[in-house]
């Protein structure tokens, strides 16, 4: 009679050097096939792209723009990420983000000029990430539970929310909407009680790229370092695997779409109580 030996072996990791060439690997393709397209249209490479480089990061205004506009789009990548460890595929996340600065606007507005900064910034904020939440849950929960597709959901959702925010400011009275301009339907401002402070010495620039930039690192300890982070990796490799091992799956897959928005809403959150001041739709664009 043979015997039959099972061999557990340790999966395979990337190296160091690998992970960071694949980025890096990537940056430098996409340059080159933009390079392509730039030639075949009469255009020089080299002079778009140098042109490219100065506007973003050849003055201090430059730089401080750049890193504005980085800002919504380091917590909407952190939201995508998130949800793509459990392969949760999560394209709704402009919808979420303009939940997040329809929530945060809204609440800076409610509160009013009388509330403390100490109170009213972090209650802006906050409110963006519940919006965020409040608006994936709209697909988790259906996701979840009946088994339906959260690709086509968050993708209609996106434009749900956009019209929505139209229509606060371009088709309503709402008290998003500021009622002292008439020419031109505009937000109307959050108190300085719930918005951001600047940088010292910046044009424009606020703290809300520090903000990001921190919740990023804590997204990355929480799926990297922790126990929870260790669980919904192991739901993403196989959820039949998870289940064996005892993991709530549904709940798993709930969490992480709720968190995943929820990214996605601060990231409206910091924008709106930033660089903007109020629900504008012409400068809410992640595009």
């Amino acid at each position: 009679m043979t015997t039959r030996r099972i061999i557990v072996e340790p999966r395979g990791l990337a190296s160091l050097g690998l992970t960071l060439a694949v980025p890096v690997a990537s940056v430098f393709l996409a340059l080159i096939v933009g390079a392509i397209f730039l030639a075949l249209t009469g255009n020089s490479p080299w002079e778009v792209y140098s042109q490219m480089a100065e506007t973003a990061f050849g003055s201090m205004r430059g730089l401080s723009e750049t890193l504005i506009s980085a800002t919504p789009l380091i917590l909407t990548g952190v939201a995508a990420a998130v949800a793509f460890k459990m392969l949760v595929w999560n394209i709704g996340a402009e919808g979420q983000f303009i939940m997040g600065a329809i929530f945060a606007a809204g609440i800076g507005i409610a509160l009013g000029s009388g509330t403390p900064a100490l109170i009213a910034l972090p209650l802006v904020i906050g409110a963006g990430a519940v919006g965020g939440a409040f608006w994936a849950s709209i697909s988790a929960v259906p996701k979840v539970y009946l088994g339906v597709n959260e690709i086509i959901t968050t993708l209609m959702l996106n434009f749900i929310a956009l019209n929505f925010m139209n229509y606060l400011i371009f088709g309503s009275s709402s008290p998003w909407r500021d009622p002292e301009v008439s020419q031109f339907p505009s937000g109307r401002p959050i108190p300085d009680g719930g918005r951001i402070p600047e940088i010292f010495g910046s044009q424009r620039l606020d703290y809300g790229i520090v903000i990001a930039a921190a919740l990023a690192v804590v997204a990355w300890f929480l799926i990297s370092k922790t126990r929870w982070g260790f669980e919904v990796r192991v739901v993403g490799d196989s959820s039949d695997t998870a289940r064996y091992a005892g993991i709530t799956v549904p709940r798993k897959f709930l969490g992480v779409f709720l968190m995943s928005g929820a990214f996605a809403g601060l990231a409206g959150s910091l924008y709106v109580a930033g660089p903007v001041g109020a629900l504008d739709p012409r400068s809410l664009d992640l595009g």
